[in-house]
């Protein structure tokens, strides 16, 4: 992907799943959530208040954009920009991460 404007990225909205053991362990958050909880917030997240996966099971980043900034992050690893036209929903909104 790096500096191509032509690139993109689709993501399976469906398999959304929030607050997983893996992603609280690399996010150094050192509490456990139970089963019941992020179960409640998956189907609120899926549901049609929020994502609304079984209208739009999917979410695109289009015209990717990957350049790297120079830096390093706290882990030593490369830092890069991350931009691109991202529609969620049929609404489609530049971003840069």
């Amino acid at each position: 992907l790096q500096n191509s404007k032509k690139s993109s990225i689709v993501f399976d909205m469906k398999s959304f799943d929030a607050d997983t053991p893996l992603a609280r362990k690399y996010l150094s958050i050192q509490s456990e959530i139970d089963e019941e909880t992020r179960k409640k917030v998956n189907d609120n997240m899926l549901g049609l208040e929020i994502l609304a996966v079984q209208q739009y099971p999917e979410a695109k980043l289009e015209n990717v954009k990957w350049t790297p900034t120079g830096k390093m992050s706290k882990r030593n690893l490369p830092e890069h920009l991350l931009e691109g036209d991202f529609t969620l929903h049929k609404a489609t909104r530049p971003i840069q991460a």
